[in-house]
């Protein structure tokens, strides 16, 4: 979910802060469901993961990749018991991850949220909750950039219509001093043959 195709800015232009949970949210997505590191595909059904590569892999790709003899003594696991493994634990009360800090801008455990103090533990929200509402303000960002997109297709769209009204506008043009010209040099040439005619009587 990520892109190596980095965009430069104008001068003058910053970019915004960075918003934490989503930055998680996106890694938690890739780690839930992770592409296949050999052909980028997703498939949580049937996706497996190498411990000994630590990779992910397809169904195809890891009977492909990993058929070789030397490959046999690869420990590979499906993706779900890997991820039941590796189920996010909070680092102080070795609980499980459930809630997250607009405050702190951080994830947290229950009695994370317990120890802080009444006020602060509004900030605290379900880490499902807070993940909704980011997905809703994703959604919003993305219809956003998708009537940017519309706008932008549109302008190009009247762009290339005004070219092409152009283009035929300077080729009528082009005809029709090509066929003045034509009918100058035509009445010149007449003009000079007549007086030739003129002068040898």
């Amino acid at each position: 979910m990520s892109s190596k195709t980095q965009t430069t800015l104008k001068e003058g232009v910053q970019l915004p802060p960075p918003d934490y949970l989503m930055c998680k949210l996106i890694d938690m997505v890739n780690v839930e469901n992770p592409p296949c590191s050999n052909c980028d595909k997703r498939d949580p059904s049937s996706m497996y993961f190498c411990s000994t590569c630590g990779q992910a892999l397809c169904k195809p790709c890891r009977e492909n990749t990993h058929r070789a003899k030397m490959f046999s003594s690869h420990d590979i696991v499906q993706m779900s018991k890997r991820l039941a493994d590796k189920t996010e634990i909070c680092s102080k009360h070795d609980e499980k991850i459930s809630y997250f800090s607009s405050t702190q801008k951080h994830v947290i455990c229950t009695s994370c949220v317990r120890e802080k103090p009444p006020e602060s533990r509004k900030a605290c929200v379900d880490i499902d909750v807070a993940y909704n509402q980011n997905l809703k303000k994703l959604d919003r960002a993305l219809l956003s950039v998708y009537d940017m997109q519309s706008t932008i297709r549109e302008g190009v769209v009247a762009c290339h219509t005004l070219l092409e009204e152009l283009r035929q506008n300077t080729d009528t043009e082009k005809l029709t001093i090509h066929n003045f010209v034509q009918t100058l040099h035509d009445a010149i040439n007449k003009i000079q043959t007549d007086m030739h005619l003129e002068v040898q009587r």
